[in-house]
C-alpha cells in the first residue's frame, strides 16, 4: 500500500509539471486613484472684459490677461477632452477597477461619448496609460498615495506629439500647485505654474512662468479683485505693477 501511495505521490507531481500547474497568482489591491479634484486652471479672473481701464495703453491688468489667457486654448479647447477625462478618472472607484495581470489594473467607461480605457501599472509608483477611442491620449505617472503626479497629453490622433506636461499635487482633493509646460508649437518650452496662495498679503492666488524667453510673476485676490504683475519683458525691470479692484492701474 505505501508503495503504491508513493507511485500516486509522484505520478501527481509529474501531471502538475507537465500540464503547468503552478500557484494561483495574487492580484493584490487595485491602486489609489489620483487625487486631484481639477487639474485645470480657472483663469476667468483674467476676462478682460472686467477691466476698468479696457483699452488705455499700458493697463497692467490687460498685459497680465493677454499674457496668461495665451494658455486658454490650448488646455481649453485642444486639450478639453483628454484633460477633463483625467478629472473624471479620479472620481471614480478603486473598486470599479478589473484585474488584468500581476499589478495591472484596468477601467473601461464612456465619457463625453467617447469610449475610455485607462490602466493602471504598479510598481514604485503608479503608471498610468489613457486612451480615449482607441487613441493612447494621455499617459502619467502618480505616488502611492495618490497626492502627486504628472500627466503628459498629446495633440490628437493626427498629431501625435506630446503638447502639454501637466505637474500636479494636492493636499486632500485640494490642489496645491499645477506646472503647465508646453512641449510643441508657438509655445514649445513656455511653461505656467498656478499655486493658490501668493506672497503678498492681500493676494489668495498666483501664477509665474515664461513669456517671451523671460520670467514673470501674476498675483490677485478673485474675492477682492486686486492684482498685480511683474515681467521684465514688457516692463523692462522686475518691480510690481499693481490694480485696484477695478482693474486700473495704481
Amino acid at each position: 500500500m505505501k508503495k503504491y501511495l508513493a507511485l500516486l505521490l509522484v505520478a501527481g507531481i509529474l501531471i502538475c509539471i507537465s500540464t503547468g500547474c503552478k500557484k494561483k497568482e495574487d492580484q493584490g489591491d487595485p491602486p489609489a486613484l489620483p487625487a486631484i479634484d481639477e487639474i485645470t486652471i480657472d483663469l476667468n479672473y483674467f476676462d478682460i472684459s472686467k477691466s476698468g481701464s479696457k483699452g488705455i495703453e499700458d493697463n497692467y491688468f490687460e498685459i497680465a490677461s493677454e499674457i496668461v489667457t495665451t494658455w486658454i486654448p490650448i488646455v481649453e479647447q485642444t486639450l478639453s477632452v483628454p484633460i477633463a477625462t483625467c478629472e473624471h478618472l479620479a472620481n471614480l472607484s478603486a473598486g470599479d477597477a478589473k484585474w488584468v495581470t500581476k499589478n495591472t489594473w484596468e477601467w473601461k467607461f464612456t465619457f463625453l461619448g467617447k469610449a475610455v480605457n485607462v490602466t493602471a501599472v504598479i510598481g514604485s509608483s503608479i503608471t498610468w496609460t489613457v486612451t480615449i477611442d482607441s487613441f493612447e491620449w494621455a499617459t502619467g505617472t502618480s505616488n502611492i498615495a495618490g497626492t502627486s503626479g504628472t500627466w503628459k497629453i498629446k495633440e490628437s490622433s493626427a498629431i501625435t506629439s506630446e503638447l502639454l506636461k501637466i505637474d500636479w499635487a494636492v493636499s486632500g482633493t485640494s490642489i496645491t500647485s499645477i506646472k503647465y509646460t508646453c512641449s510643441s508649437g508657438n509655445y514649445n518650452g513656455s511653461h505656467m505654474t498656478y499655486t493658490p496662495t501668493a506672497t503678498g498679503a492681500d493676494y489668495s492666488a498666483s501664477l509665474t512662468g515664461s513669456h517671451n524667453s523671460a520670467p514673470y510673476s501674476v498675483e490677485w485676490n478673485a474675492t477682492s479683485g486686486v492684482g498685480r504683475i511683474k515681467c521684465q519683458s514688457e516692463f523692462g525691470d522686475s518691480k510690481w505693477r499693481t490694480w485696484n479692484a477695478n482693474k486700473e492701474n495704481i
